[in-house]
């Protein structure tokens, strides 16, 4: 209770801020490291580099909190069932102390779920199928110690459950297909003695009773069952004797007939069959360690390999979205994540990621067009969570602030890159690398550095393409001089070595200024050191201070400061600790603070002496973290790479006392996230994560709460403040090593 009041509090306090700071823009932070290793720059990938626009568009969100309200029981094995009046009835599973009669009902327009009357036996693993007349037969399923016959019916208009008879066998994990008469044909699944079933049967919802039909040729459970556009019902797969199986045979409701139809390419046990809008069939998943999808062609009677999937699912959810595609989501490797198959292009792209790892859960299509994912099995244990998947390719779950929005992409495919703020509004965006893939798409995917450069005109979303630099370069600096003009420096790139011919990994010590009145770069005088993930921080008198980083001699205490009047470097004191993967913060007195990357040390630059000193020291090592001086005159850092890998922690500095406070961390773990002072004073942290979830921090409550989901989890994006006070993301990597050139807007 104590959390929800925080809650509410918090976005009071957000909405206030956001009316009292109206106009007002917050100096753009000084640059996050994103780097990565050099192991993932010329990891070898099976991706195309191209990305698929499906599922992007500028359509607007609404900039209201949004509720995706959890179930009232969390469960899993459940089912759902879309209403003909656009509710959804969720029925049974196992929730954390076993199976439940329970029901409850979800209304699209006000976002509540109600608890209904239960079922007479509690039941997982059961079926749940809308009748012609509005009515939902639930059957079959197991209670915890036997499989059921028993049939029940649910009345949506009179909100009444009743008995509809017993099927002539127990079943579980079986299947229950609508045939066109409107009739309900049941097949397979494990009986009364724990062994898959060959036996279906019938029920006649005109009648509230059943009978026997034609048995299939082979037992089957877990198997898929769907209607075909000719009336028949194409079964597939399942668990035949301890095995699955690649057979699929077909039943003939006109004469009670079961055929045989060929064999998949694969077995598959727990797969899904989604009907496709031009009559075809799309089979996918069904085995722990198969990628693979195949396509039944009902006119031909045969099945054909299609792409395979970016992971291998078992017991996951495949729905048709409003524009014919099939979004599949859980129960694979990475069980947040969810991809799409693009029925134009037949092949699978990734789908951004769900806030929690499912199995068992349930995927629903909504008459709005959205996709709602309920319960589900979350690491161990049952869920009562709920999200939902939109027609712009986003997730959304929980309370969120804000509202994120597709933009135009970039000209070019970019990570490692960086992004500054101009004078006039727009955005340069520089250098960085991308992939290049041979003709059909796959092979290495060789790294190339850039040396093309292009600005984002945020009043028409558009990208133009400027001048090249001199050098391809990435991880280096980019900062707005006094004058306006774009100071680059530093960075990496690949080189053949002379005497090996391999690739080699070379650190620029060059200077080139882009002038955006005559649009042109020039070279500027050498840094005295060749530098990559270094920071930059433009001080109080003009100057940029330049502190640690890497050569080909590894990581670098040593600062050096450049002066735009006379265009030349000097040399000042060194860190007491060489750095690289850290950030710098600039305080009001003209201080500098440089924190990470040289485990849990923390040092302060000051300019008058040239001194750099020790200050209290973090909780534990961070490199890769994203930091921001907040308006308060404190500083938050969160995320990274601490000492055992990946982190969410956060940590606050307070100058009065000088000492650093752990506080409640983000979501998930980011490492190389873009932290954003926004101009109501909260704190955005986004990207450096497989994730696509943004958090937020509101430093006059100390807590976080979720910002949305961008379409893509993304790692070396940058993110840059604009002047009316949103916030751009551009590029950076997918989570399968796919570099982007997409972009994406947050409002707060």
């Amino acid at each position: 209770m104590l959390k929800l009041m925080k809650l509410m509090l918090m976005l009071v306090l957000i909405a206030f801020a956001g009316s009292a700071c109206s106009g007002e823009v917050s100096p753009t932070p000084f640059p996050v490291n994103e780097s990565g290793p050099m192991s993932t720059l010329i990891e070898s990938t099976s991706r195309p580099s191209s990305v698929s626009s499906k599922g992007a568009s500028s359509a607007s969100f609404s900039n209201m909190p949004t509720s995706a309200s959890s179930m009232n029981e969390a469960r899993q094995a459940h089912t759902a069932t879309l209403l003909k009046d656009g509710r959804v009835l969720v029925t049974g599973g196992s929730t954390p102390i076993g199976p439940t009669p329970s029901a409850e009902i979800y209304n699209l327009g006000t976002d509540i779920w109600t608890a209904i009357g239960r079922m007479s036996l509690p039941r997982q693993f059961h079926s749940a199928t809308l009748l012609n007349d509005g009515n939902v037969l639930v059957t079959g399923g197991d209670d915890g110690i036997t499989v059921l016959r028993l049939s029940q019916l649910y009345d949506p208009l009179r909100g009444i459950w009743s008995s509809t008879g017993n099927m002539e066998g127990a079943r579980v994990k079986h299947t229950a297909t609508v045939l066109q008469d409107g009739r309900v044909l049941v097949v397979g699944g494990t009986n009364l003695y724990g062994g898959p079933s060959k036996s279906a049967e019938i029920y006649y919802p005109d009648k509230g009773i059943w009978e026997r039909a034609a048995s299939m040729t082979r037992p089957r459970s877990e198997h898929a069952a769907v209607l075909l556009s000719n009336g028949k019902v194409l079964v597939s797969g399942g668990e035949s004797v301890k095995l699955p199986i690649k057979y699929a045979e077909i039943y003939d409701p006109t004469n009670d007939t079961w055929y045989s139809t060929g064999k998949m390419h694969f077995e598959r046990q727990a797969h899904r069959a989604t009907l496709l809008l031009d009559g075809k069939v799309l089979v996918s998943g069904g085995h722990i360690e198969d990628l693979s999808s195949e396509i039944y062609d009902p006119e031909k009677g045969e099945w054909e390999v299609s792409d395979d999937m970016e992971y291998a699912r078992v017991g996951h959810t495949a729905t048709m979205t409003i524009n014919g595609n099939i979004l599949v989501a859980g129960v694979n490797s990475d069980e947040r994540g969810a991809e799409s198959y693009d029925v134009e292009n037949f092949n699978w792209y990734p789908a951004g990621e769900m806030s929690k790892s499912r199995g068992a859960h349930t995927a629903t299509l909504l008459q709005d067009g959205r996709i709602m994912v309920t319960g589900g099995a979350s690491g161990s244990d049952p869920t009562n969570s709920v999200e939902f998947y939109d027609q712009d390719g986003r997730w959304s779950s929980g309370l969120s602030v804000g509202f994120w929005d597709s933009s135009a992409s970039m000209t070019q495919q970019r990570s490692e890159h960086k992004a500054v703020l101009l004078d006039d509004g727009k955005v340069l965006i520089s250098g960085g690398f991308t992939r290049i893939f041979d003709e059909n798409g796959a092979g290495i995917g060789e790294v190339r550095f850039l040396n093309s450069s292009e600005i984002f005109n945020p009043s028409d979303q558009s990208w133009t393409l400027t001048e090249g630099m001199a050098e391809e370069r990435g991880g280096h600096i980019s900062i707005v001089l006094p004058d306006g003009k774009i100071l680059v420096a530093g960075g990496r790139t690949l080189r053949t070595d002379a005497e090996t011919d391999a690739l080699i990994v070379a650190y620029h010590n060059s200077v080139e200024i882009y002038d955006k009145v005559t649009g042109k770069w020039s070279s500027g005088e050498d840094m005295i050191e060749s530098r990559w993930n270094s920071t930059a921080t433009l001080m109080r008198d003009g100057k940029v201070l330049l502190s640690g980083g890497e050569d080909s001699s590894g990581t670098l205490s040593t600062s050096e400061i450049y002066d735009p009047i006379t265009g030349l470097w000097d040399a000042t004191g060194s860190m007491l600790n060489p750095r690289s993967g850290h950030t710098a913060v600039l305080f009001s007195d003209g201080k500098v603070m440089v924190v990470g990357g040289a485990g849990d040390k923390v040092e302060i630059y000051d300019p008058q002496d040239g001194i750099w000193s020790a200050v209290s020291s973090l909780s534990q090592r961070m490199t890769r973290q994203g930091t921001v001086l907040m308006k308060n005159g404190q500083i938050i850092t969160a995320g990274g790479f601490g000492a055992a890998g990946p982190i969410s922690i956060s940590e606050l500095y307070d100058p009065d006392t000088r000492n650093w406070t752990r506080i409640p961390g983000m979501s998930v773990t980011r490492v190389g996230p873009s932290s954003i002072l926004l101009g109501n004073g909260n704190v955005l942290v986004v990207g450096g994560s497989r994730f696509a979830a943004s958090d937020l921090y509101n430093p006059v409550v100390g807590e976080w709460i979720s910002s949305g989901n961008m379409i893509h989890g993304r790692k070396n994006q940058t993110a840059t403040l604009l002047q009316d006070g949103r916030v751009l993301v551009a590029g950076g990597e997918r989570r399968d090593r796919v570099i982007l050139s997409t972009v994406e807007i947050y409002s707060p």
